[in-house]
């Protein structure tokens, strides 16, 4: 394809800063809790735009093709020079794989946060969590 999903054009341009996970003093979560995920995203051009916020959730031992899926997004208006946190509460249990019998489980272990403007892992930001 000529452009990545999510991927546009826009009058201004948008710097994303290092996103983290916020909920937990360390990145241990289980499997009934939330996510909770920031990004600092700024206007640096001269004229007020608007960027979609995606945010993708990948299994770092299990990477099927790709091996990350689109969990949420935000629509965010700026005007040139403004800054925005933007936040996204994913539940754990929304973190699933497919296992050998067609059962949706969600696995321990390390699970990588991607927030950015498009789905190419280039122009995506990571952290990561562990589940317990």
């Amino acid at each position: 394809p000529a452009f990545a999903f999510g991927e546009g054009l826009s009058y201004t341009t948008f710097e994303y800063g290092e996103p983290t996970v916020t909920n937990v003093p360390e990145p241990r979560i289980g499997e009934t809790d939330t996510v909770h995920a920031e990004i600092t995203l700024t206007n640096t051009g001269d004229r007020k735009g608007t960027e979609v916020v995606q945010l993708y959730i990948g299994d770092i031992v299990i990477l099927q093709l790709d091996g990350r899926e689109l969990k949420a997004f935000q629509r965010v208006e700026l005007e040139p020079g403004e800054s925005e946190t933007v936040a996204f509460d994913i539940p754990v249990s929304d973190c699933t794989i497919v296992d050998s019998e067609a059962n949706r489980i969600v696995e321990p272990g390390e699970f990588e946060v991607l927030i950015g403007h498009s789905s190419r892992r280039e122009d995506l930001k990571r952290t990561t969590f562990t589940v317990a």
